[in-house]
């Protein structure tokens, strides 16, 4: 499993929320996000779905949402998909201070984890324990927490190589409004993979 932890830009944290998910839930390479931040991970997206967040109720609402999606009319599939993004978005970054300079101007976290094309396509459960593992193992959701931060993974489906991936976003701030450590990110998100890859036998 390969698993990248996206470097963060400039911007406010509500807009950088909202155009990440629009990116998500939107057709992909058409250009929402820097590709070259993407990279070899990114590609056209089809039937993208919420299979996972910090609450079990809204990723139920979410992923019932995506999943009622009619795409025999592709541009109103998309433009329904887009409002629900610009709606997730604004409840990921409800939590930031706007008036709290101690909080960073944009604290959207960004990882992509992506399963090896021999792995076929998983189950919506397992990116959901694999998006959950990887909140618990960078301590961001730690399991059981009651103050987590806001976050949400969203799967893709398999890109032009053939891999099934999902994407996670985070804004940095706990429902408390303290803002969260991402020491060692990179490591936790490997950590998470590597458990991935034994929880469910996946190549390496």
């Amino acid at each position: 499993m390969i698993v990248k932890v996206l470097p963060r830009k400039g911007g406010s944290t509500r807009a950088s929320a909202r155009k990440l998910m629009a990116y998500l839930l939107g057709p992909g390479d058409l250009g929402a996000v820097d590709q070259d931040q993407v990279g070899e991970l990114g590609n056209r997206h089809s039937d993208p779905t919420v299979v996972a967040s910090w609450d079990p109720v809204r990723t139920a609402s979410w992923a019932s949402q995506c999943r009622s999606v009619d795409w025999s009319a592709p541009d109103g599939s998309w433009k329904a998909l887009h409002t629900l993004a610009q709606g997730i978005g604004d409840e990921a970054a409800a939590g930031v201070r706007l008036e709290d300079s101690a909080q960073p101007r944009n604290a959207v976290w960004h990882t992509v984890m992506a399963a090896h094309p021999e792995d076929g396509q998983l189950t919506d459960a397992q990116w959901q324990s694999i998006a959950s593992r990887l909140m618990h193992q960078s301590g961001l959701h730690r399991e059981g927490s009651e103050n987590p931060v806001r976050w949400i993974g969203v799967r893709h489906g398999p890109n032009a190589a053939g891999a099934d991936h999902i994407h996670v976003m985070a804004v940095l701030v706990r429902l408390d409004g303290t803002r969260a450590s991402i020491h060692n990110d990179v490591f936790a998100a490997q950590a998470a993979a590597r458990w991935a890859e034994q929880e469910f036998g996946l190549v390496p």
